[in-house]
């Protein structure tokens, strides 16, 4: 089997790791996004719901009710953190397209033909921003644990 040229190992390492993530990570990024959004206007929904009820003359069991609903959703904004996850997921995505975009252009870091050292740089400089994803994920997750155990 023949060594691969820098150039080809670029494109390999691109196509079969650097999209994929790329993708996930945007993927997730929308996911959160949404899930977010869904959440944020159910509770504001609920708690616009309570003035509502009292001003029309509905039961009193209706505002309380609309009440707890809007304090359950923002716990699950809380708890889920789909605001932090989306920015932090959009920003991890929109590092990757860039560094792709900087690699296939042949600028910056990459600048000049491929090499071994460009092929070097990509692939530490891609990985360093999925490393630092995965250890914020993991702080977060540490730290919600231990709050819970506080708790």
């Amino acid at each position: 089997m023949a060594a691969r040229t820098p150039e080809a190992t670029g494109a390999h390492y691109v196509e079969t790791r650097l999209l994929d993530q790329e993708r996930y990570f945007d993927r997730r990024a929308g996911q959160s996004k949404r899930a977010y959004e869904l959440l944020a206007v159910a509770a504001l929904v609920a708690a616009g719901t309570v003035p509502l009820t009292v001003a029309v003359g509905w039961p009193e069991w209706l505002a309380a009710a609309a009440g707890a609903a809007g304090t359950l959703l923002i716990g699950l904004q809380a708890l889920f953190k789909h605001q932090e996850n989306w920015l932090r997921y959009r920003s991890t995505a929109e590092g990757l397209r860039r560094e792709r975009s900087l690699w296939e252009t042949g600028v910056g870091p990459y600048a000049g033909s491929p090499s071994e050292d460009a092929v070097a740089a990509l692939v530490e400089r891609t990985e360093a921003l999925i490393a630092g994803e995965h250890e914020s994920w993991t702080r977060e997750r540490a730290g919600a644990r231990s709050s819970a155990a506080d708790a």
